[in-house]
């Protein structure tokens, strides 16, 4: 099979190619189902596939409705890439939490009608084990991150689980059959006691341990988890995604499953597979393929102790075997899903305009504007005018706190913010020097007087028709201007 890259179209609405739209509406008659298979879309529309060889993918349609072939082509599964989008890529740490939450609210529609376009149905997975409260082990994702946001007010991931994916990831690529050879019995009882009693106290505790040992833990750490990392709501949903014919549809049901996870399980499972590509990247020195990789962890992301744990043992078993091809395309096409589709974004501006314009009609509003002098609503601070075409950027975190920006057709997020870095070669020596101090709070370096923006450092949409976002550097701001020009634009810290 090629090795040709395709792209990935995320439904800007101004991008070309084939656009479709799912009814959400559940239609049970065969010629209604026929349409709907007709015109293959996902939501208004989750990552549309676009190939740029028509030969290869007919060849790729025809292996791919063989569920043994597909199974079996796990070293030839295609690769897609992202279309760019001039109004900018957006992933979902990118934006607030309200814009999080209608999200969300879009992908469960979405995976519901994708899902009911192949008669796939899932329910909520019934947990039987008891959460412990403290420990390490057996404790939940969202206890372990609390406690240790009061360790580390910005942790994003329990710390235990950032130290053995750390650990594994930097030990375990070059050593051959990791993950696959189990670790030494009594070293990992000893370890885990020892994680158990003085973790917090002793953070290094893994630095010495073998590697084979990690490998284990972490897996040992997975499926003791009272709710498993895909989460009992979905983690059914993940299951039936091998059910899906199209590898194009599959990759769109996994982006809206990893678009609804929590934040802590998203998280936790973008550090894993990042983990799990290094190994695959290495496969030639320890002998682990993608194949292999996936065998091993399916069962540690899809058996978890359920009611009638007995009785359902079989079934969990045979799920984990037919998982493994899921834990393939989510190592594969990882740095695809945590990609919010433009047109979801697009339909949450539409949302926050619909909310503006009937605010605009409340009789209340009306009258509080009638009541003031004219003259003082509409009147301008001097030095607030803006030119059509130039917006005013704002930085309160660093010392030129404003500027105003005349954007042209090719003016870029990352043009504007670059006009806010120091550039010269007497800063660059005096930073090298340890003159400039870094602020950790605001992401910049700090020197007693002057701040300027750092690599970390991003412009940010902020209101108008959106929440907040935070902008991808190659952001055209002409064309975003456009979309919302009653937004503010801050640079600052991402979110």
């Amino acid at each position: 099979m090629s090795g040709d890259t395709q792209e990935v179209h995320l439904g800007g609405p101004e991008e070309t190619g084939v656009v479709v739209a799912l009814s959400i509406n559940r239609i049970s008659s065969t010629t209604a189902m026929r349409q709907r298979q007709r015109s293959i879309s996902l939501y208004t529309a989750p990552p549309c596939i676009m190939s740029e060889n028509m030969e290869n993918e007919a060849k790729l349609d025809l292996q791919m409705n063989s569920p043994t072939k597909q199974c079996k082509q796990s070293t030839q599964l295609p690769n897609f890439s992202l279309v760019p989008d001039k109004l900018g890529i957006t992933r979902m740490d990118d934006i607030s939490a309200i814009d999080q939450t209608r999200v969300r609210a879009l992908a469960l529609l979405e995976i519901s009608a994708l899902f009911d376009l192949h008669d796939l149905s899932y329910g909520k997975r019934k947990i039987k084990r008891r959460a412990r409260e403290f420990g390490i082990f057996g404790v939940s994702l969202p206890v372990l991150l609390e406690h240790d946001q009061t360790l580390i007010s910005n942790q994003k991931v329990p710390i235990i689980f950032e130290k053995l994916v750390k650990m594994l990831g930097e030990k375990g690529p070059e050593v051959e059959g990791i993950l696959r050879i189990a670790g030494s019995a009594t070293r990992i009882k000893q370890t885990r006691k020892l994680l158990e009693d003085g973790f917090y106290e002793k953070t290094s505790l893994l630095e010495d341990v073998n590697v084979h040992d990690v490998g284990s833990l972490l897996k040992q750490f997975l499926r003791e988890l009272p709710a498993p990392l895909l989460t009992v709501d979905y983690v059914n949903a993940f299951a039936l995604v091998e059910a899906i014919p199209d590898i194009k549809q599959q990759i769109q049901a996994l982006n809206l499953l990893v678009l609804l996870l929590p934040d802590v399980y998203r998280n936790c499972l973008q550090l894993l597979l990042e983990c799990l590509q290094k190994i695959l990247d290495n496969e030639n020195n320890n002998r682990m393929s993608l194949s292999n990789i996936a065998m091993i962890m399916a069962p540690n992301l899809f058996m978890v102790h359920t009611k009638n744990s007995i009785k359902n043992r079989a079934n969990e078993i045979n799920m984990a075997a037919r998982t493994s091809m899921v834990i393939k395309l989510l190592i594969k096409y990882q740095n695809l899903l945590w990609t919010v589709p433009s047109v979801m974004i697009n339909q949450i501006r539409q949302q926050f305009e619909r909310e503006q314009r009937k605010k605009s009609k409340d009789k209340s509003i009306i009258n509080f504007f009638y009541k003031k002098d004219k003259g003082t609503v509409y009147k301008q601070m001097p030095g607030d005018e803006v030119d059509q075409g130039v917006i005013k950027v704002l930085a309160p975190e660093l010392s030129k706190a404003s500027t105003a920006v005349k954007l042209d057709r090719n003016t870029t997020a990352g043009d504007i913010v670059t006009k806010f870095r120091k550039k010269s070669i007497k800063a660059k020596k005096e930073r090298e020097s340890g003159f400039w101090k870094r602020d950790a709070m605001s992401g910049c370096y700090n020197p007693k007087i002057v701040v300027f923006a750092m690599e970390n450092t991003f412009l940010h949409e902020v209101g108008g028709n959106i929440g907040e976002r935070c902008l991808d550097n190659k952001t055209n701001m002409n064309a975003l201007y456009q979309v919302n020009p009653r937004a503010e634009w801050i640079i600052k810290n991402k979110l």
